[in-house]
């Protein structure tokens, strides 16, 4: 069997250099998801060098460090600007794991063991409070509840506002409260709360990193939350952790990587799944089958989640699954169905999703759903009247996910160019350039 990517020919680990660990962290070292990354910083840079990415065969050079020289000023221009901080001899240099910078250029919170692993990654086993024991200030059921109304107040926030206000003053709750509260004394019972309650906010931590398209920061945070999940033996919560891993890969076009992790998350839960999860999964799962062209995987998908979906009791839901809310499946499955070029039942779902009420943040996604499908039916003059109203509705929300939405809409309106889009396309560009 020949060498691979990750084997030297004598059966040794290949050398690994410093650009390879940082893609690695994004989940980006793929030669595709690369060269998507390459283009969208190399579009930034100059448009004309965009279709300009190293072969793959360069590519595994400049991962294994097999390089004589420094590649063409292009690369190391499009390269540095893809890691700002970076200098293209760096990337390309062997990977030392202790000393490297913050992956998303800017400086996060992290531990002095290893700094891709943020300080409030506690896995340390369940702690008994013995009643004599005073050393130690206890953690009890206020701190449950504090941790709680925490993630009640940065949720709302994160859906007013974005995920970057949100983010930054998320982390500082985490650093400043939530870990000092995780780190003392506590009974076991109490312990498995404060593991459930902490999860939940670095599970949303990782949403605001995701809204910031700081993806490797995000998927960081998920796995993190997943190992809390395990520790508080809450199986539920551990497959909504893994509905986020789903909802980032379908972000970056990994569907075979989103349909595995709908996957692993119902053999993880097995029954304990909730109904509103269940629909949630099944219905990005038949969205990724659509983009894979997989029709009939697509149906059974979409069977699957308007079945869970009639089971749904909100009030009996856990609290996380309060994002699903009404008309959010129907608005998942009009997408799939217009992957698979099923355009009336898309466009039935999609209307239904609007037709009920939402928090500001959803109703800007489902406008968005709902402008995509209809420039794939010809209604351009509907197109452009919902994407004022969409933009409109987005002032104040600082997220880059939503900026990327509006971006892929403005060029598919401006490939339309009437008097119908203009005013349309001109909104669309003022609100790019206060939050780019």
């Amino acid at each position: 069997m020949p060498p691979s990517d990750e084997t030297a020919p004598g059966g040794s680990p290949a050398p690994q250099t410093t650009l390879k660990a940082l893609l690695k962290e994004k989940h980006l070292h793929s030669y595709r998801r690369f060269t998507k990354f390459y283009r969208e910083a190399a579009r930034k840079l100059d448009k004309g060098l965009v279709d300009a990415p190293p072969s793959e065969a360069t590519y595994k050079r400049w991962l294994t460090g097999r390089v004589k020289n420094l590649p063409r000023e292009e690369h190391c221009a499009i390269l540095e600007a893809m890691f700002p901080g970076w200098k293209t001899a760096d990337l390309l240099s062997p990977f030392t794991a202790p000393n490297h910078p913050p992956l998303d250029g800017h400086q996060t919170t992290t531990s002095a063991e290893d700094p891709r692993i943020p300080p409030d990654n506690i896995s340390r086993p369940l702690i008994k409070l013995d009643p004599t024991d005073q050393a130690s200030p206890a953690a009890g059921y206020s701190d449950v509840h504090i941790l709680v109304d925490a993630h009640r107040h940065y949720e709302i926030m994160y859906r007013n506002s974005g995920g970057l206000p949100a983010k930054i003053l998320l982390e500082r709750f985490l650093r400043e409260h939530a870990n000092p509260i995780l780190a003392s004394s506590y009974r076991e019972h109490t312990g498995r709360q404060l593991l459930r309650a902490m999860g939940s906010l670095v599970a949303l931590t990782g949403i605001c990193c995701y809204d910031c398209e700081h993806y490797g920061a995000a998927q960081r945070h998920f796995e993190h939350a997943q190992r809390l999940a395990d520790a508080a033996g809450d199986l539920r919560f551990g497959s909504y952790v893994y509905a986020l891993m789903v909802n980032q890969a379908l972000a970056l076009r990994d569907f075979r990587q989103a349909i595995d992790f709908t996957e692993a998350a119902v053999h993880y839960a097995s029954n304990h799944m909730s109904p509103a999860l269940t629909a949630d999964l099944r219905a990005m799962q038949a969205k990724a089958y659509a983009q894979i062209d997989e029709p009939k995987s697509t149906y059974l998908a979409i069977t699957q989640a308007e079945s869970s979906a009639t089971r749904i009791h909100l009030e009996e839901e856990p609290p996380e699954t309060g994002y699903v809310q009404p008309g959010l499946i129907e608005a998942k499955l009009g997408e799939a169905l217009s992957g698979v070029g099923d355009l009336n039942p898309a466009y039935e779902y999609a209307q239904k999703s609007l037709t009920i009420a939402d928090h500001p943040r959803g109703r800007v996604n489902r406008l968005a759903s709902m402008v995509d499908l209809e420039l794939q039916g010809g209604d351009v003059e509907h197109a452009s009247s919902l994407t004022v109203e969409m933009v409109e509705l987005a002032t104040g929300m600082e997220s880059r996910r939503l900026n990327s939405r509006f971006r892929e809409l403005r060029t598919k309106l401006n490939s339309r160019r009437t008097s119908l889009t203009h005013e349309a396309v001109e909104r669309l560009d003022r609100t790019l350039r206060i939050f780019p």
